[in-house]
């Protein structure tokens, strides 16, 4: 019979002794068994003491609370940032009829050590008066000339677009042998947590660029791409604006709300990709309804900076409902704070992917909430009538 050695026992008890401690001292988080089960939504206007905010004080409190429980039982943490070591400009060239000016840097950060690839598409009259940007998560790096096409959209309309390899970080496989992984191995997080980590990296290198006005930035993202670029606007105020696209189960969609065909908490923490989150969310799978959060809680840590929700009608797997769901709950937020215009969701008809008239709505929704122009059309409007409606209210006070 086998005996583990009096050094492995200590160790043990020390792990235990630490996760006792931290469920002693934070009563947001607990076991899922020790977490009681009840029906409906949870009230972001209520501690987990179970007292009531009352006031933006309260607020503040309130919302450290929820992004300790999305770390805790959803994403993991994010470390420190490093510096930014050095950078180097490795092309520069004039395209678009010199409308446009291409570069590719790459950017050195440490320690510990690592390398960034960063695409940029500036306008040519940047260098004059610098440019809003859209900061992009995207799917392919080099691969698709679909980039080239939405760098000419943005460029059309006077914003910058800057683009990095996420893969260099990340490549979607789970594999935690990888680069990230080694360098923070004492880091519980998982793959949403690294792109969202490495996009607030390039906003770091964005900060150093005269070419471009990162007080009027827009992150954004498709599918796990959105999620990740919530959860690093969640994390981070310097994101003035973020715009998930399609983001789904673990992003913008209810895990509790969930619309004919759309992907489950056991499907994406079994068979989709479990390596996005920490292993604790897959616990919750059959018990939803002892969640001690919904995703209206990370769509609140936004607030009261920008955000919108676009969502596709045909994209079932994407849950379009619970998504909406979400975002009726995240509005009282925002009427609490007293800036129910910076937040919207914006419905189309089609599929899951990604398509040019996407890239027209991220657009004019960032020409509405940076310069005051005429928003979206179709923005708000809320095509499932029969959502429920919370059994709780945001505080009559805001002082």
């Amino acid at each position: 019979m086998y005996y583990p050695s009096s050094k492995i026992i200590i160790l043990l008890l020390f792990v235990l002794s630490i996760q006792s401690f931290i469920f002693a001292e934070n009563p947001c988080l607990k076991e899922v068994a020790d977490l009681p089960p009840f029906e409906g939504i949870p009230n972001p206007f209520q501690f987990c003491n179970g007292q009531q905010v009352k006031n933006i004080q309260d607020w503040q409190k309130r919302r450290e609370e929820i992004r300790d429980m999305l770390v805790f039982y959803e994403y993991g943490h994010l470390p420190s940032p490093p510096k930014i070591q050095k950078s180097e400009l490795v092309t520069e060239e004039k395209i678009f009829d010199n409308k446009c000016i291409y570069r590719e840097y790459s950017v050195f950060y440490g320690p510990p050590n690592f390398k960034l690839d960063i695409m940029m598409f500036l306008p040519a009259t940047s260098k004059e008066r610098p440019a809003p940007v859209i900061l992009f998560i995207p799917k392919f790096w080099k691969e698709n000339d679909d980039n080239k096409d939405i760098a000419k959209k943005c460029i059309d309309r006077g914003y910058a677009l800057c683009l990095y390899n996420k893969d260099i970080l990340d490549d979607d496989t789970g594999n935690r042998n990888q680069m990230i992984y080694k360098l923070y191995p004492d880091c519980d997080w998982g793959s949403l947590g690294v792109w969202g980590w490495g996009a607030l990296r390039v906003l770091d290198f964005l900060e150093t660029i005269p070419d471009v006005n990162t007080k009027q930035l827009a992150l954004t993202g498709h599918s796990r791409r959105g999620k990740a670029a919530m959860w690093a606007s969640a994390n981070d105020e310097r994101i003035p604006l973020v715009i998930p696209h399609s983001s789904g189960t673990g992003g913008c969609g209810s895990f509790r709300i969930v619309g004919k065909g759309a992907e489950t908490l056991k499907a994406i923490t079994t068979d989709v990709a479990p390596y996005w989150f920490v292993p604790r969310l897959k616990t919750f799978i059959g018990k939803e309804d002892r969640l001690p959060f919904d995703q209206h809680f990370l769509k609140a840590l936004v607030a009261p900076r920008g955000q919108l929700s676009r969502e596709s009608l045909g994209d079932l797997w994407g849950n379009p409902m619970g998504t909406q769901a979400m975002h009726e709950y995240t509005v009282p937020v925002y009427e609490f704070l007293g800036v129910p215009q910076n937040i919207g969701i914006h419905f189309r008809e089609g599929e899951h992917a990604l398509q040019p008239s996407d890239w027209d709505v991220v657009l004019d929704f960032a020409d509405y909430f940076f310069f005051k122009k005429n928003p979206p059309k179709g923005l708000n409007e809320l095509p499932f009538k029969d959502i429920p409606k919370p059994q709780w209210s945001a505080p009559k006070t805001n002082q």
